[in-house]
């Protein structure tokens, strides 16, 4: 009848949908008639097939969402990733009364009563999902309430039945998703209340088919504001309190997450918030519901009317400038240059359903943000760009933030643009509001003059943002550019690898600076016991799944997380489940058969030999047989994969063709087994509840995504990333396992910065910086400065190193500055004098080594001081010590930086406006080659000169510092500092600074200078406080 029901049926899947018509009024459950029965952990669709989809509309996936089995079933469930599907049905049968197999990811496997199919029609139908919903692509007259209503008496009954027997066809149906909308909960301390929800339960001896071996979904921390609103597409399907949901005993809440994760999957859910002894599972609409329901503002105190309200109530804004808000009326430009209030700057606040605000100017439409920052009013509805967050500050002024996180801004000259990172005067409107209702009218001979009462309004703030609760959903992705309220605060997340550190000298990073100067995690070594050796890689081949390595003791690295999380400062681990370590020399040999078949010891004491591990914890022991080898022969890999092509047969690693192979022939896991599955499970169980909360995943192009994504996403993470090296993506890695690291940016950092000679090239080749991997977006990547799989035993200007002295800060700083990257990774490591060398301490020929620790015993750090010259002198660049880049001038200082300037619009060149003795002077000489500056948005400025380099003579020679006099900076008047020449971020009341610049009223810089080979930062955040004057003594002098 094209009709299609969509019904959120939390783990009942293989149950009978009855057609409209028959009301369960003794009609026959659907069989040949073309409509079908299809399951997810969360949904049971009944559609109709005949006639309602065209088949243009139809987009395939590479796999089908149910795949042909056996005659005697119908349906079996499927794990929904999002994406297009094709969905066949079973081979033609007679008609009988069998038994189905039922699977939810969270629960198992469960049999219930099933028809089977009766037709051999293929049919191929377009579904849209996620992994806890399913949309029918096409238009359908949904099932109505009514027969929805009448059947939801019925669920508690089928079930039942269903749980008593599997020989007998079993009836049920539940509310649509209207009614699972409008429930309503209540929450007592110690108790779980939700509405009624029928469970199924798992089937004694049941297990999973390989072919519905799915992907299991990552929940993410979206990083949004909390309490979550209802009734903007979001319902709340259970809330939890108690000590369940408390801290473990290692005193963190990561375990409890896990639980409440637990919970989301049971009720089919896809958001959960959790506050410490607080668990609230959610169902969103979509992504869009999501975040605007994340602690949305109410609607403006203002009470208008509608657009076609002719009587509604409207207001003025006016802005810092004493200039009135209005529409231009040719183009319908928003422009601030008149300071009279008449109609055309007369604006309708209308309050969305998310809390958000849209402008509508009568007569010319409704108020659109432009990316190109522009406000025009001409939208004949609203969209997303024609949404505003309408901020109360606390002087009684407004801000407006756009979708895209700016903030709207009246500048001096007339011009409003939606540009702004931050709140500044210019970004505050004082509103007026105009009575028009209670107009009264005087008439005269001559006019008709309308009297209005003006007042000025205020804004009331929906509920308070919950600082100690998190949200966590499969519809975010990670770490992304924007969160907060609404999803509407713009985020810059910043890591730190501090490569071979040990355990204790972290904490005491975490401790003293990284957290303390705003950085948001920090990337340690591989934490799993590994063999022995000098050497760098040797972290990175495991012996067993115990926690005490090169780097410290299992208690040390769990005291170490918990300083550091204390601090602020998340800890990702470099996670490796590919493999394990090849073996030593005593395991390769032949032997007898009561020769000791594990003859290696590794950092800990475990033992190890050929293709077998006996672990440290007895649940880590693993013999030949749980890795992939030949048939017949497990002491042999099956394949293997390595330099130069490092490819399996086919032209592409994406297509998992080397995930059975051993890479540079370490044996491979075979991640398909049970028990190794289990090992895998436990090992990243322990790291999550001790509290690691993100993660490195190394070699992730050589395992199998539904493998990885079923160990991993038992558990929520805050972030989680992949050992990635340009691959074009395929869309499934970074939807089930995590983000790409972009390691070609730094590549095109070092030639634009270092190695292209051409000085003219310079400023339009950093202008010209975006994404690094072909076909991987911001949105999906990480951007490292610097990796320990690219590094070179000298300096080599193509490679970003700490060998290259000053041109490497010049780097690192710009990638802090630059504002088109969400996610960066700065490195602190050690210097070396070939690249096999691991930490100081640890010689090459070493079996067992004691690293030097960073601190002293005094207290002090072995860091390598910042360079002043390119590249660094041989000697030093040679020598055995702690480098610590991140420590070197001027990161600390970007860190605030970054975080208030990055997203904002690039605005170059900036115009210089020179005298003519400062021309002569040669101050400002803008467009001079080898030199750049660029505004981003209007508070931040970046200038920079390119360097010299003593090795390889460029032929420029030194174009020596630039004084920036004379250029038209934009930036409100003051004196700045230049937090790109701090140690430390700047202080609040700071009054002086290494190096600063002062801008004059019209915004045009009066000193200043970016140095040689150096960057220049400066934002409205970094003014500098004024001295006091020095009080004076009167003295008395006696005669």
């Amino acid at each position: 009848r094209g009709q299609a029901a969509i019904l959120p049926v939390p783990n009942r899947c293989g149950l009978e949908v009855f057609p409209e018509d028959s009301a369960m009024g003794g009609g026959k459950p659907l069989r040949s008639s073309g409509r079908w029965i299809l399951c997810s952990a969360a949904v049971v669709l009944a559609l109709t097939l005949e006639g309602c989809v065209s088949s243009s509309a139809v987009v395939y996936d590479d796999e089908p969402l149910v795949k042909p089995t056996t005659s005697r079933t119908a349906f079996r469930a499927y794990d929904l990733p999002p994406g297009y599907f094709e969905v066949e049905p079973q081979p033609k049968t007679t008609p009988a009364t069998t038994t189905t197999e039922t699977h939810s990811p969270s629960r198992g496997y469960a049999t219930s009563a099933q028809p089977s199919t009766t037709t051999d029609l293929i049919r191929r139908v377009p579904l849209v999902s996620t992994t806890s919903k399913a949309v029918l692509v096409g238009t359908f007259e949904p099932i109505s309430s009514t027969v929805q209503e009448e059947v939801s008496s019925t669920i508690d009954a089928a079930e039942s039945a269903r749980s008593t027997t599997t020989t007998s066809t079993t009836t049920t149906t539940t509310r649509a998703t209207t009614e699972t909308t409008k429930s309503t909960t209540r929450t007592t301390t110690g108790t779980t209340t939700r509405a009624p929800q029928a469970q199924t339960t798992p089937s004694a001896g049941s297990h999973v088919p390989d072919w519905a071996r799915g992907n299991l979904s990552s929940f993410r921390n979206c990083y949004l504001a909390a309490p979550l609103k209802a009734d903007l597409g979001c319902a709340l399907l259970e809330e939890s309190r108690g000590a369940d949901f408390g801290l473990n005993e290692f005193g963190q809440e990561t375990t409890a997450k896990a639980k409440c994760l637990d919970r989301v999957r049971v009720l089919g859910g896809n958001t959960f918030v959790f506050e410490v002894g607080h668990c609230q599972v959610w169902r969103c609409s979509s992504r869009v519901s999501l975040r605007a329901s994340a602690a949305p503002p109410a609607g403006a105190g203002v009470e208008v009317g509608s657009p076609a309200d002719d009587g509604g109530d409207t207001v003025s804004f006016l802005s810092f400038h004493g200039t009135y808000l209005q529409v231009e009326r040719v183009l319908k430009v928003v422009v601030a240059n008149s300071k009279t209030d008449g109609p055309d700057s007369r604006f309708q606040i209308l309050p969305n359903a998310d809390g958000t605000v849209a402008m509508f100017a009568p007569g010319s439409g409704y108020v659109s943000a432009q990316p190109s920052c522009a406000l025009i009013a001409d939208r004949p509805e609203v969209g997303g760009w024609e949404k505003f967050l309408m901020i109360q500050n606390e002087d009684g002024t407004v801000s407006f933030k756009t979708a895209h996180g700016l903030y709207v801004s009246a500048r001096s000259g007339g011009a409003v643009l939606a540009s702004s990172g931050a709140i500044q005067a210019w970004e505050k409107f004082q509103v007026v509001r105009h009575n028009l209702r209670n107009a009264t009218r005087e008439e005269s001979n001559t006019s008709t003059t309308t009297t209005t009462t003006t007042t000025t309004t205020t804004l009331q703030l929906g509920d308070e943002v919950n600082p100690n609760a998190s949200v966590y959903s499969d519809l975010c992705e990670f770490q992304e550019g924007n969160g907060g309220r609404g999803g509407m605060d713009r985020r810059a997340p910043i890591f730190v690898k501090l490569w071979e550190w040990n355990y204790n000298d972290i904490a005491r990073e975490c401790k003293e600076y990284l957290g303390p100067n705003g950085f948001d995690a920090v990337q340690v070594s591989p934490v799993a016991e590994h063999k022995r050796g000098a050497q760098w890689w040797t972290k990175y081949q495991p012996i067993s799944f115990g926690l005490s390595t090169r780097s410290g003791t299992a208690e040390e690295f769990r005291s170490m997380v918990a300083d550091c999380r204390a601090a602020g400062v998340q800890v990702v681990v470099d996670l490796i489940l590919n493999h394990i370590a090849t073996p030593c020399d005593a395991a390769r040999r032949p032997s007898d058969d009561d020769v000791d078949v594990a003859p290696c010891k590794g950092w800990n004491g475990s033992t190890y030999g050929n293709r077998r591990i006996s672990g440290a914890r007895g649940w880590d022991a693993a013999h030949p047989e749980f890795f992939h080898h030949k048939p017949g022969n497990p002491l042999r890999g099956l394949c293997g994969v390595g330099a130069p092509t490092y490819l399996c047969g086919s032209p592409v690693t994406t297509d998992c063709s080397c995930c059975k192979c051993d890479l540079h022939g370490l044996p491979d896991w075979n991640t398909e087994l049970a028990e190794v599955a289990e090992i895998h499970h436990r090992h990243v169980k322990e790291l999550h509840d001790i509290g690691v909360t993100m993660l490195r995943v190394d070699a992730a192009l050589y395992e199998d995504v539904g493998d990885v994504s079923r160990t991993l996403n038992r558990f929520p993470w805050d972030y989680v990333y992949m050992e990635w090296w340009g691959e074009y993506p395929v869309g499934l890695h970074d939807k089930y396992i995590g983000q790409y690291r972009d390691v070609a940016l730094t590549w095109k950092i070092s030639d634009t910065l270092a190695s292209e000679k051409n000085l003219s090239k310079f400023a339009s080749g950093i202008f010209d910086l975006g994404q690094g991997v072909f076909g991987v977006p911001d949105e999906k990547a990480i951007y490292p400065i610097s990796y320990h799989d690219k590094r070179t035993d000298t300096a080599v200007q193509e490679v970003a190193s700490y060998k290259n002295g000053l041109e490497y800060q010049q780097q690192q700083k710009f990638l802090m500055a630059w504002p088109k990257m969400t996610r960066i990774l700065i490195w602190g490591g050690y210097g070396y004098s070939n690249i096999e060398e691991g930490p100081p301490g640890c010689d090459n020929g070493q079996d067992v080594c004691n690293p030097e620790p960073v601190f002293g015993a005094s207290g002090t750090m072995a860091c390598m001081g910042t360079p002043a010259v390119s590249p660094m002198p041989e000697e030093e660049a040679q020598k055995r010590g702690w480098v610590c880049e991140h420590r070197w001038t001027g990161v600390a200082g970007l860190v605030a930086f970054r975080r208030a300037c990055r997203g904002l619009p690039v605005s170059a060149p900036l115009a210089l406006v020179a005298s003519a003795d400062d021309e002569a002077a040669g101050a400002g000489v803008l467009g001079a080659e080898g030199r750049a500056a660029f505004r981003l948005g209007e508070e931040c400025l970046v200038a920079l000169v390119k360097g010299t380099n003593e090795k390889w003579p460029q032929g420029y020679g030194h174009l020596g510092d630039w004084p920036l006099r004379g250029l038209a900076s934009g930036l409100p008047a003051g004196r700045y500092c230049d937090v790109a020449s701090l140690s430390q971020k700047l202080a609040e009341g700071a009054t002086s600074c290494p190096r600063e610049v002062v801008i004059g009223s019209d915004g045009v810089v009066l000193s200043g200078s970016a140095l040689e080979g150096d960057l220049l930062a400066i934002y409205t955040g970094a003014l500098l406080v004024d001295p006091p004057m020095p009080s004076r003594r009167l003295r008395s002098s006696s005669r």
